[in-house]
């Protein structure tokens, strides 16, 4: 059991290490700091609502028969649950969202409430306290992993600020300033590079499941006498 808390232990530090890795790697290529080979264009500064669509959508009529979507803290992306709405007279109206939606839950941007919608969770719904964007201009994942650094989506909390549930309006997101690459195959280029990263650290964290998954296992078997050591 020691040498599986070992396993686990250093998978754990790994993650962190990688984790880490991916925020240095952010700081550098969403500044355009560090180019990717290649790539000498211009950079701008521009806003959000110049580039970006806040997609007005119609409520479904029976929220009922969907499933909710839910947009986890800290870039946990967004997540299918089981549950389906409680419908209420006056309750909130509900959207079906579409898969590359980059969807914002205004309450929690501040929190990194940000997720793109991949395929397998297209076609549900979430609440109208969730904004859905599309690219207008330029590359949505680009555009996602730029707001989803931690050193622009955390200065959200100074915008809204006051107290009580704190939330950004669409009108206030529009204002936000972005730096992007005029050329869209350097912002594609500099998304696949982070994508690349992210899908390395879920390995890992795969890898991390499972190992403790098999301590669980190996605990039941040793501790109760059903497995004998050698």
């Amino acid at each position: 059991l020691s040498t599986w808390d070992n396993a686990i232990e250093l998978k754990e530090k790994l993650i962190e290490q990688k984790q880490k890795q991916k925020r240095g790697l952010m700081q550098l290529l969403l500044t355009g700091k560090k180019r990717l080979k290649g790539f000498n264009g211009d950079w701008e500064i521009a806003s959000f609502g110049d580039v970006l669509k806040v997609l007005q959508k119609k409520p479904v009529s029976n929220p009922q028969d969907y499933y909710l979507l839910t947009v986890k803290l800290h870039l946990k992306g967004i997540e299918l649950t089981n549950k389906r709405p409680n419908i209420t007279k006056n309750g909130r109206p509900y959207y079906i969202r579409e898969k590359d939606e980059l969807l914002i839950g205004r309450q929690n941007f501040h929190n990194g409430g940000i997720g793109i919608v991949s395929e397998n969770v297209a076609g549900n719904i979430a609440s109208n306290a969730i904004t859905s964007v599309t690219a207008m201009k330029g590359n949505i994942n680009y555009y996602y992993y730029y707001i989803s650094n931690e050193n622009f989506y955390k200065k959200i909390n100074y915008i809204i600020g006051g107290t009580g549930q704190k939330e950004i309006s669409e009108k206030e997101m529009k204002k936000l300033k972005l730096l992007i690459p005029k050329d869209i195959k350097e912002q594609i280029a500099i998304a696949n590079v982070l994508s690349t990263a992210d899908k390395e650290i879920e390995l890992h964290e795969k890898q991390l499941g499972e190992l403790k998954k098999q301590k669980k296992g190996l605990m039941q078997l040793l501790l109760t006498g059903i497995v004998r050591v050698n």
